[in-house]
């Protein structure tokens, strides 16, 4: 909350989503560690757009300090546009890909870890709307400095393909989980009981040696 260079602020939401993915696995169950499945996903997309986005700012800009920045929306309103629904879904609003992979976090790991659970509720829905949209209004909005009046936005319509493709992806996923939900449980439903039964034969093993020995 208190960092001030937006590829710093970027680096260390990128370990938040992941305590969601850590959070997935153990819970150990079908609905968790597919959660934390669709997680990782998600901000893959997350991670390449917003750095794709810090590094566009830090070309026009020279620096990514939010302090230095301010009122950019203004010359460069498509990035700008972009950076805030990549910052939303950052908090893991609805409609993203990353709240569909937190929310089956939640669930799978609700009956194992209640109070980490509710933890992680506070901190993704309090703390990271704090920082984001800090960071978006430090950037983005307030008085435009003169040094920024010359920036000026690609028209190139090629330049702004990834983005969108980016973008798209995370609402895509998001309004429709089920895309990647209905692959990946499967994958995960083969893990879950391989790795139960590897877990439970070295028990198997102790309580027959015991029962020969009785005998």
């Amino acid at each position: 909350m208190r960092q001030k260079n937006l590829n710093w602020l970027i680096g260390y939401s990128s370990v938040a989503h992941m305590g969601f993915v850590f959070l997935g696995i153990a819970s150990f169950n079908l609905i968790g560690v597919t959660g934390a499945v669709l997680v990782m996903i998600a901000h893959g997309f997350l991670a390449a757009l917003t750095f794709a986005l810090s590094g566009y700012l830090e070309k026009q800009t020279g620096t990514l300090e939010i302090a230095q920045l301010g009122g950019l929306l203004r010359r460069l309103p498509f990035v700008g546009c972009v950076l805030i629904m990549a910052m939303f879904a950052g908090c893991g609003l609805p409609g993203f890909a990353n709240f569909a992979g937190e929310v089956t976090v939640f669930f799978g790991a609700w009956k194992q870890f209640n109070l980490i659970t509710s933890l992680a509720v506070w901190s993704a829905l309090v703390i990271g709307a704090v920082y984001m949209t800090r960071a978006i209004r430090g950037i983005l909005h307030g008085p435009l400095p003169d040094k920024w009046m010359a920036v000026v936005e690609s028209t190139w319509p090629l330049r702004k393909v990834p983005y969108l493709v980016l973008l798209t992806s995370l609402l895509v996923f998001g309004f429709f989980p089920g895309l990647l939900v209905d692959k990946i449980k499967p994958a995960v439903a083969r893990i879950l009981p391989a790795q139960s039964a590897s877990a439970a034969r070295p028990a198997t093993g102790t309580t027959m040696a015991l029962a020969d020995e009785r005998r």
